[in-house]
């Protein structure tokens, strides 16, 4: 086998070094990831389900109330529309208090079942 006078036995070991460091600071890296999941694994098998307020059904889907803002106050001189992310039971399409803030939906007027205002 011949020798090639450009190979540097130092700089080999120092690559090899270099990647080994980096695979250690990954693996503790990836380590601690994991630690954090299994953390959190735990935490959500012990936690308390939400259920809906109104009919008891624990699935929610993603729902949006959309606003719309004024030209005069938008940032871009125009008038927009923004989503705000809610979330609705599956089964009756309620919303929990707990996931609509009242900012959100201060502008409507709320009755109550005989349809009298309760703002």
């Amino acid at each position: 086998m011949q020798q090639d006078n450009k190979f540097d036995p130092e700089i080999f070991k120092q690559a090899a070094q270099a990647m080994a460091a980096n695979m250690t600071q990954a693996g503790a890296e990836k380590a601690q990831s994991d630690k954090v999941m299994t953390n959190l694994r735990e935490q959500v098998d012990t936690a308390a389900t939400i259920t809906c307020d109104d009919c008891g059904c624990h699935v929610f889907e993603n729902s949006f109330v959309l606003k719309r803002i004024s030209p005069i106050t938008s940032p871009t001189g125009e008038e927009m529309v923004v989503p705000v992310q809610i979330f609705a039971c599956t089964s009756c399409h309620g919303v929990n208090k707990e996931f609509l803030p009242a900012h959100v939906i201060s502008d409507v007027n709320k009755t109550d079942k005989n349809g009298i205002p309760t703002y």
